[in-house]
This record gives structure tokens, C-alpha cells and sequence, in this order.
């Protein structure tokens, strides 16, 4: 992520290389969220980090659509228990 500061631009994130777009928790849950194109693949450090977080037992998504994220919330939503 970035934004400009006289005119160049300044980076800045979370959670260092391979780290996920989205990071966050759901009902006491780690979370992380990718977000890729229909064709877009995992780096290896983002298959680093997908490992991490699963091994933590955190929940990690890659997300291609929309209708992606519509279907994974609801299956979120039952899934993981209140």
C-alpha cells in the first residue's frame, strides 16, 4: 500500500512480506483475506504466510470475486461458532 508525500510515494502495511491484503478477526478468529485475479497466484511468501496462519489455526481465504466474497461470508458465518 502506498500513498505520495512530495510527490513520491510512501509505503507502508502490516504484517511484512506475503502478509494478506485483508487482516483481521471474526468471533475470536484470526483472519486473513487475499485478494487475487481470476489468474493471480501466491507468491511464495504469500504461501508462506497462508501456512503460518492455517498451522495457528487462523483462517485464510483467497478471494477472485465478488461473488467469492459473498459465498465465503456466508459460509464464514456458519462455520466458525458463535
Amino acid at each position: 500500500m502506498a500513498w505520495m508525500r512530495d510527490g513520491k510515494p510512501v509505503r507502508f502495511g502490516v504484517g511484512g512480506p506475503g502478509a494478506a491484503d485483508l487482516l483481521g478477526m471474526f468471533r475470536g478468529r484470526f483472519v486473513a483475506i487475499e485478494i487475487k485475479t481470476p489468474t493471480g497466484r501466491q507468491s511464495p511468501e504469500q504461501q508462506r504466510f497462508e501456512e503460518l496462519v492455517r498451522r495457528r489455526n487462523g483462517i485464510y481465504v483467497v478471494l477472485r470475486s465478488v461473488d467469492d466474497a459473498k459465498a465465503w461470508l456466508a459460509q464464514l458465518r456458519t462455520e466458525v461458532a458463535a
